[in-house]
């Protein structure tokens, strides 16, 4: 199978490391899902299943489904609150079909839009979280959301990460 060059669109994460860095807190969720310097886990994965596999997963869309959209929504809350305001609005009531919610779709187009049920459960697993004496110290301590390479001395091949949370100490 011939290798398929892909136009640089950004910076891979190997030039965003540049300099011999190896751990960054600044590396965006979409950037690092879009690199293809490095190898991730979910990749090696789909390598152990067949090189077929790891090509599709290369080259594949990742749909999103109810479940995932949710689950990545509870991510954001918990992990990155700040990022869940940016990115996340609830919707109001009433039929989406008016006028009134064309007008709020329209208005919040660059946002994830959350049902109140949704945001309510979101909130009640905040507060669930918050309250496990284990959980909330580990998410305190620990590193969120940061990206991580390395070069493996036995492959040469890149290695990418990005841990919910790193405790390093």
């Amino acid at each position: 199978m011939n290798a398929i060059a892909i136009p640089a669109l950004q910076p891979s994460l190997r030039d965003l490391f540049a300099g011999g860095c190896l751990m960054r807190s600044d590396i965006s969720n979409e950037v690092y899902h879009a690199d293809r310097s490095c190898v991730s886990a979910s990749g090696l994965k789909e390598v152990l299943r067949s090189p077929e596999h790891f090509r599709a997963y290369l080259d594949g869309e990742r749909k999103e489904t109810p479940a995932k959209f949710f689950g990545t929504a509870i991510h954001a809350h918990l992990l990155e609150p700040e990022v869940f305001a940016r990115q996340y609005v609830v919707a109001p009531g009433g039929d989406k079909r008016s006028k009134d919610y064309k007008e709020f779709e329209f208005a919040n187009a660059n946002r994830k839009i959350l049902s109140a049920e949704q945001m309510s459960a979101i909130e009640g697993i905040g507060r669930k979280v918050a309250g496990h004496k284990s959980a909330s110290t580990l998410l305190r301590a620990g590193r969120k959301e940061h990206t991580l390479i390395w070069q493996d001395a036995a492959t040469g091949i890149w290695i990418k990460i990005r841990p919910d949370c790193l405790c390093t100490d």
